[in-house]
């Protein structure tokens, strides 16, 4: 799944059908300022989503891959 060059907002829908924003709703400054509360800003470009087996949910960033442990 590629969703192009455009800051991404995350959301967690339950089986119940509840919306969870998990992210912010502005661009980080820097990227240490992400680093430091990523609940805060959107996340930078996602390129890639995907749930493992362990139980966490994997993004690829243009930057790296950012695991959410634990996310079920």
């Amino acid at each position: 799944m590629t969703l192009g060059d455009v800051n991404t907002q995350l959301y967690r829908v339950s089986s119940t059908g509840s919306v969870t924003r998990l992210t912010g709703t502005g661009a980080a400054p820097t990227p240490q300022d992400f680093r430091d509360d990523p609940s805060k800003y959107e996340l930078p470009p996602v390129q890639h989503v995907g749930f493992g087996v362990d139980g966490n949910l994997y993004l690829v960033l243009p930057q790296g891959v950012l695991v959410a442990r634990g996310y079920r």
